[in-house]
């Protein structure tokens, strides 16, 4: 793999495991993350406007802006939905293991993507890895619904990556998220906010503007990140790198958090090092 396309990835890992430690500080809280998200596109905003002016637009992108825009509404209707009925240990491993395995197994028949020994065996260890951070024993003994929309939530992820690779051929990546996430936060905010409406806002970002800040700004970037990747490199290589999150997550949770250091995470961390390592060399 190009050096410029892993260190994209490998930083955008680094931003979006630190955005989601925050996150998860204020128990991933959907109106903090809106609101953040509301902020970030916002500043985006005029730069989006500019390229634009200097580049145009190519209406062929549109249909891929939208699919995305929906893909990530309903991505976040089935993860409320799964962690209302499931919990993380169920939920995750399915959904990112999904995601991983069907966006390589469609960019190869779909996108026309190769892989070489050494990648096939980096995706086969990051799957592997994020299974054995992720999964418990209750995994087996969970209802089947969560289940059901754990794997909801993997097919979301692997419909906005192969969508996204092809949208940003045809328009500038800022531009491309910026304009998905207006339509996907416009179609959302009105039933997040719709009980506790202007006071709900004005509280949040009176208590917790600066979780706002981190989160948002944080996720627009680690994601931008990926979008620049996506016009360099192969979606199923860089779908599966993007996971290297979950190892600087896990690691800053032993710090910060005092969480246990089990073997299924210990392997788990191996296996996902040892992917990124072989996707490298492929």
């Amino acid at each position: 793999m190009d050096i410029a396309v892993f260190s994209l990835v490998i930083l955008s890992s680094f931003i979006h495991a630190f955005w989601n430690f925050i996150s998860k500080k204020v128990s991933g809280n959907l109106p903090i993350t809106l609101l953040g998200l509301w902020m970030a596109i916002l500043t985006l905003l005029p730069f989006s406007l500019i390229i634009i002016s200097k580049q145009g637009f190519d209406l062929r992108g549109l249909k891929f802006i939208l699919v995305t825009a929906i893909a990530h509404v309903v991505y976040y209707l089935f993860l409320n939905l799964a962690y209302k009925h499931g919990d993380i240990s169920s939920v995750y491993p399915i959904s990112r293991g999904t995601g991983i395995a069907g966006t390589a197994i469609i960019a190869y028949f779909l996108l026309g993507e190769n892989f070489s020994a050494f990648g096939i065996a980096g995706i086969t260890c990051i799957f592997l890895g994020i299974l054995s951070i992720s999964i418990k024993k209750k995994l087996l003994k969970a209802d089947l619904l969560p289940i059901i929309y754990a794997l909801g939530l993997g097919v979301t992820i692997i419909i906005y990556s192969i969508n996204d690779k092809q949208g940003v051929s045809y328009i500038n990546s800022i531009v491309y998220l910026n304009f998905k996430d207006l339509i996907a936060l416009s179609i959302m905010s009105p039933f997040v906010y719709r009980k506790g409406g202007l006071p709900q806002i004005k509280e949040i970002l009176k208590k917790n503007w600066k979780y706002c800040a981190i989160i948002g700004y944080g996720a627009i970037s680690a994601y931008l990140l990926i979008l620049f990747a996506f016009t360099m490199g192969k979606v199923g290589y860089i779908s599966s790198l993007r996971e290297f999150s979950i190892v600087i997550a896990s690691i800053l949770g032993f710090i910060f958090l005092k969480e246990k250091a089990t073997i299924g995470k210990i392997i788990g961390i191996v296996l996902v090092t040892a992917g990124l390592v072989c996707i490298k060399l492929s």
